[in-house]
């Protein structure tokens, strides 16, 4: 697995597991609130001076945790964008 694949896939783990971790100690709402933090903290990581990555593998992966159809849907969407556009 080349190395973007490999921080997509960190990255969609990294908000995937916060909300699942959250969810399963605590409720849906923690859930939530854990995705939102997940998300933000990769926008805007201290240690980095508040400048960080795009955040969309974390969004995708808090999607896929919070609403599973939603996030194939996204996931879907983003890869057709990434075909399209050739990125």
């Amino acid at each position: 697995m080349p190395s973007s694949r490999a921080t997509l896939v960190l990255d969609a783990l990294k908000g995937a597991v916060a909300v699942l971790v959250a969810r399963a100690f605590w409720s849906e709402t923690a859930g939530m609130d854990a995705g939102v933090a997940a998300f933000l903290g990769h926008l805007y990581p201290v240690w980095l001076g508040f400048r960080g990555g795009k955040g969309v593998a974390t969004f995708l992966g808090v999607l896929l945790a919070l609403a599973w159809p939603v996030g194939l849907i996204a996931c879907a969407t983003w890869a057709l964008a990434a075909k399209i556009g050739k990125i």
